[in-house]
């Protein structure tokens, strides 16, 4: 009896050391998961087209982030900061919110590079707007990143928009293909970026509570 009831406790014990191990080996994600209660938030990114009020359509993409809006703000200047295509930027002049950049692209299609100059507006942790005013090769460019608060700020959808005319006889369907997966890559780097920060705020929090 004595033996059975010591292999029993025994049992317990792995039992409780494996789940522990599993609990450790889960992605950080999880955290930001479970401090959001979005129910079966999608993990890629949805890519439709959407009107210009110039006429054409430009390409969108949105994704559902386990992180707070304040959180996103922060992966979105990190992802533009890192930017591949950008060979540099920097300010010509702020006026507020409003800032005029010049930057230069680069690993274009057809063009190779592009110097720009830009306005991008700023909207804190909601939206950013930037538009083109000048440039050497682009005849136009714009887009938006765009956060909309879910569950109760706990979330997060972010939706980027983009559009480009390089000014070439280039297929519409062709812009439209790259574009689509570019948006996709950078908003799926924001997305990681800003949920492996959440993760450690609520693993904090939930650290916070079990101490009290």
């Amino acid at each position: 009896m004595k033996s059975t009831i010591v292999a029993l406790a025994t049992g317990v014990v792995l039992l409780g050391s494996m789940f522990a191990a599993e609990a450790k080996t889960k992605p950080n994600q999880e955290f930001a998961k479970s401090y959001c209660r979005i129910a079966q938030a999608s993990e890629e990114a949805k890519v439709s087209k959407k009107p210009r009020q110039a006429g054409g359509n430009s390409m969108a993409a949105s994704i559902h982030i386990h992180a707070t809006p304040e959180v996103v703000w922060r992966a979105i200047h990190e992802e533009r900061s890192h930017d591949p295509d950008l060979a540099y930027s920097k300010v010509l002049s702020q006026n507020g919110p409003e800032v005029t950049l010049e930057q230069k692209f680069a690993i274009l299609p057809v063009i190779g590079t592009a110097v720009c100059v830009m306005s991008n507006k700023e909207v804190e942790n909601h939206r950013i707007e930037y538009k083109l005013l000048k440039s050497d090769h682009f005849k136009a460019m714009e887009g938006s990143w765009e956060i909309t608060p879910l569950d109760s700020n706990r979330c997060s959808e972010l939706t980027l928009t983009s559009y480009v005319d390089l000014g070439l006889n280039v297929p519409r369907m062709f812009m439209d293909d790259i574009t689509s997966k570019k948006l996709q890559r950078r908003l799926s780097n924001v997305k990681k970026a800003a949920e492996k920060e959440q993760s450690k705020v609520a693993a904090e929090h939930s650290g916070l509570k079990a101490s009290l």
